[in-house]
């Protein structure tokens, strides 16, 4: 597979591109040719598989001679790649969009900004997929956009015990532009001076040649509030240097709207600085409690200076305690890493049509099902899916028998042995916390479902790049709910009664949201932030998803019944109790 990037700058030593570096060089891990076509080019250092191409901005070239050399380029490199990334230049898209239709090569557009403009929407017409990072880009309204990590570096960004934070000091940290809103913060900085609150501030970041008038509109503010002895504006340093200036602040402010997700905030929270922010995407994000503490209301300087205040109280152990909470949700959802692999996997659905480097996490919660778990754990074994899995049992601490049986898989698949009955959604969620695949899915340990179905389910991801597939026992009529001897009326009626319900309230079409078989990629599943117990896992993911406005696609499953007296576990309660779920995160915000 081969690959082409274009993108606006490969140059280690740029303040805001720099990253990009250091992206080419993880999808040249996954690609065996790797051309990249930037605007401009600087220092680079990039493995022997990357050929960079620049359209001569460095030398002052005309736009003219741009197109020309675009132009050349993407057609006399067109044996060279089978696949196009384009990276934040939705102009690229439209200018070699057409060509890239005529020679077949499938093309991918990245762009994560709030606002449209006149080249975005034929942009997103000639490209196959569209990519960004915050359900609230422009893009994000599109079906055949895909939400993913933000990709930083956490190599590069990470905490330094050996350098010591300056106490109550305040990062602005980026380009310094009208939509980064640099002047909320020293609206709230000239706040905290009336109160008497004490602190430091360092902006760091250079302006655009259009947007220098605004930098110096913001440095004379701060003198006329008589600030310059707390705020001290320094020039941008090259990507590869910020995470020592992360490292020497303790709270990062990022001020942008809700829209795009900045990186900048990603890197800092890498680094275990303190971050607030007012972008509503965080909202997906941080837990109940660090969005208390961590947001404040958009715009709002008054509620931006109280969360300074709130943060500068807390107990250095709880400052820390936070910091590291903060990393954690990069390193599993938002690391680098996850940014070309994902990107790399689903051109290898798309473009090839196979999904070899697809890993399928099953997860088995059982509990007393002492007479079923060596039928369907030999079932699963023996499934050829055409990928890789992984089977991980969680039993939830079963009195049966159980227990003593999964002690003999123990050294061929991950079993996790609950010290209580805690619920299936407990169990589910230590599943997911044990899983490494990229997408997971539930297989309940009786025999009501069968695994030989997930194959279509995989089909569905591999033809249409889906992000999540649910199996329904209602769509296509492989089983009818009021027919044979396991039809169980009041469990079909209830889950016919709970779609609708779901539909009504999300604005969607599903047929089945109660269905043991869900297929969700990984990185979505683990950035819902699931808190179920029981039986609400599945009226929880539905919601969740469904508020992100993430097509649900689904394929026709068998299933075989089976009645409360051969164990069946539902019960009337768990119904209401799915009611109350989908009600709740229906109104919750």
């Amino acid at each position: 597979m081969k690959l082409l990037i274009l993108t606006q700058k490969i140059d280690l030593d740029d303040d805001i591109l720099g990253f990009m570096h250091g992206w080419v060089a993880e999808f040249a891990k996954r690609w065996d040719k790797v051309t990249v076509i930037a605007l401009g080019a600087g220092r680079y250092d990039l493995p022997p598989n990357v050929k960079v191409l620049s359209l001569g901005k460095e030398s002052g070239r005309s736009r003219l001679k741009y197109l020309w050399r675009f132009y050349r380029y993407i057609f006399g490199e067109r044996h060279n790649y089978d696949a196009v990334f384009v990276h934040m230049n939705q102009e690229y898209a439209v200018l070699g969009g057409w060509l890239w239709r005529l020679l077949r090569k499938k093309t991918a557009l990245w762009r994560n900004h709030q606002a449209g403009g006149f080249w975005v929407r034929p942009a997103v017409l000639l490209s196959d997929l569209v990519f960004c990072t915050s359900r609230f880009a422009f893009v994000a309204r599109y079906k055949k956009t895909r939400i993913m990590p933000v990709g930083v570096n956490t190599d590069l960004f990470r905490p330094e015990a050996a350098v010591n934070k300056v106490s109550r000091s305040l990062l602005f940290f980026g380009r310094v532009s009208p939509v980064k809103r640099l002047e909320l913060l020293i609206d709230a900085l000239d706040l905290l001076k009336k109160q008497g609150v004490d602190f430091t501030a360092n902006i760091v970041g250079d302006a655009p040649i259009r947007d220098t008038v605004y930098l110096e509109a913001n440095k004379r503010k701060v003198r006329e509030l008589e600030l310059a002895d707390r705020v001290d504006f320094k020039k941008g340093v090259p990507n590869c240097q910020a995470p020592a200036i992360y490292q020497q602040n303790e709270i990062f402010v990022n001020l942008t709207n809700s829209g795009s997700l900045d990186k900048t905030t990603m890197e800092a929270m890498a680094c275990e600085e303190l971050v607030l922010v007012s972008n509503r995407v965080f909202e997906d994000i941080f837990s109940p409690e660090q969005k208390e503490r961590l947001m404040f209301k958009e715009g709002s300087a008054e509620d931006l200076a109280e969360k300074i205040k709130g943060l500068f109280s807390l107990a250095d152990s709880r400052k820390e305690q936070l910091a590291r909470q903060a990393r954690e949700i990069v390193l599993s959802r938002h690391s680098w890493r996850f940014w070309p692999i994902n990107y790399s996997r689903r051109w290898l659905i798309i473009n090839q049509g196979r999904i070899k480097m697809i890993k399928l996490s099953i997860i088995v919660p059982v509990y007393n099902e002492k007479n079923t778990i060596d039928k369907i754990l030999a079932k699963l074994a023996g499934l050829d899916l055409g990928v890789e899995k992984e089977i991980i049992i969680v039993d939830d601490f079963s009195v049966d028998g159980t227990r003593e049986i999964l002690k003999q898989y123990e050294n061929k698949h991950k079993v996790v042995y609950h010290d209580k009955n805690r619920g299936k959604g407990r169990a589910l969620r230590s599943g997911f916390a044990q899983a490494t695949g990229d997408w997971a899915v539930v297989q309940d340990a009786d025999l009501e479902y069968d695994p030989a179905d997930f194959r279509i389910m995989l089909e569905k991801i591999r033809e249409q790049g889906a992000l999540v597939v649910y199996g329904s026992r209602r769509f296509g009529r492989k089983y009818h709910y009021f027919e044979g001897r396991y039809s169980g009326h009041v469990y079909a009626l209830g889950g016919i009664f709970l779609t609708w319900l779901t539909n009504l309230l999300y604005g969607i079409s599903i047929t089945d949201e109660p269905t043991c078989y869900k297929m969700v990629r990984m990185d979505l599943l683990k950035s819902l932030d699931l808190g179920c117990e029981r039986f609400e896992f599945c009226p929880e993911v539905t919601a969740k998803i469904a508020k992100r406005k993430i097509k649900i696609h689904e394929v026709p499953i068998n299933y075989y019944p089976r009645h409360k007296d051969e164990g069946k576990k539902i019960n009337w309660r768990d119904g209401l109790e799915a009611i109350w779920t989908l009600l709740k995160y229906r109104f919750k915000k």
